[in-house]
């Protein structure tokens, strides 16, 4: 074969041994692709070294934008490189907290995508500490809290929100929890995002009950004890009802702010005979807040819908405050007042 072409053959050959994301040097050799081959790879550009004893291919490390992908393809090469190693990676050990977020492709805590977070690794080995791009935490992950996805080492979505509780304040921990209860409500349940009976099924008291359930026992089998009262009170407040990360962060500063606790995707009769949801809800006020994502109003028949609901809402008697992503962000106070205001009113109104 031409001296030419031996580079991009590695790497097609390591793509059909590996696939596309980092594998370990060892493995590399023990599959027969020797270390002149690999410099070669190297040399030339085809491979890229993402950690020590670890290699990608070069274009699938250069074409990870998304904050999160490359995230997961940090832990996916922290993974490798300490399977390398005998004694690197323990039986117990799985990726945890908000690298366990990402891998299960949960709401990132508070939204924030990782930049330059370090890849979380739990188990029970002793020296937690933070080392080049990774931080080890010295805890135990019992077996019924540990699976696998996609081929990486994970704590399971009850544990995952669980350690983020403990270890984030409410504000970042809420869209995980959130997250991790509606999966554990709507469970095997067969039915389509953001159907009715998948509304219902999360607001079935039965159902959330036992997602809590689940949720404060497996807090009590971690054995958390830094963080436990930050945790306990997460999990109180959490809702399966908030369809998304926004909606999540948008109740935690509502919380925050010291205004009561909202009842979350309500179902209202507007003044048309149509049932709605709403993402907040103050029923005995007859107040609802709404949490305008990005993409609620992708074109021009979406938004004169969205006029439509509000009318027929209005027309109903409902007063109803609206904030977008933006607002919350930059000016989360302001948000919070306006809400209050119309709480305020409300209550005005109906002492009056």
């Amino acid at each position: 074969m031409p001296a030419t072409s031996r580079p991009p053959a590695t790497t097609a050959l390591l793509v059909d041994l590996f696939g596309a994301g980092p594998f370990s040097q060892a493995d590399a050799l023990a599959a027969g692709v020797s270390r002149g081959r690999l410099r070669a790879a190297l040399d030339a550009g085809h491979l890229v070294r993402v950690r020590h004893g670890v290699l990608a291919p070069a274009g699938v490390s250069r074409a990870l934008a998304d904050p999160v992908d490359r995230h997961v393809f940090e832990a996916r090469a922290l993974v490798a490189a300490l399977r390398a190693r005998r004694s690197g990676l323990g039986d117990s050990a799985a990726l945890s907290h908000s690298t366990a977020v990402a891998v299960a492709g949960m709401p990132y805590p508070g939204l924030r995508t990782p930049r330059h977070w370090p890849v979380h690794l739990s188990d029970d080995a002793p020296g937690g500490r933070q080392a080049t791009g990774w931080l080890r935490h010295e805890c135990s992950v019992p077996r019924e809290h540990r699976t696998v996805v996609a081929g990486l080492p994970v704590t399971t979505v009850p544990r995952t929100a669980v350690d983020v509780a403990a270890a984030l304040p409410l504000l970042r921990a809420l869209p995980v929890v959130d997250a991790a209860m509606r999966r554990l409500c709507l469970g095997t349940a067969r039915v389509e995002p953001g159907s009715v009976a998948g509304r219902l099924l999360v607001l079935d008291p039965r159902v959330v009950g036992a997602a809590r359930e689940q949720l404060r026992t497996t807090l009590d089998e971690a054995g958390v004890s830094r963080g436990r009262r930050r945790a306990i009170q997460a999990l109180e407040v959490a809702d399966p009802a908030a369809e998304n990360g926004f909606e999540s962060v948008s109740r935690a500063h509502v919380l925050r702010a010291g205004l009561p606790r909202p009842e979350v995707g309500y179902p209202v009769l507007g003044a048309d005979g149509r049932r709605y949801w709403a993402d907040l809800a103050w029923p005995d006020l007859r107040v609802l807040g709404e949490a305008d994502g990005h993409g609620k109003y992708a074109d021009i028949a979406a938004l004169h819908a969205e006029k439509d609901r509000q009318e027929s809402l209005e027309r109903a008697g409902w007063r109803v405050v609206r904030w977008t992503w933006s607002e919350l962000d930059r000016t989360p106070h302001l948000v919070s007042a306006r809400v209050a205001a119309a709480l305020e009113r409300a209550g005005a109104r109906a002492a009056a």
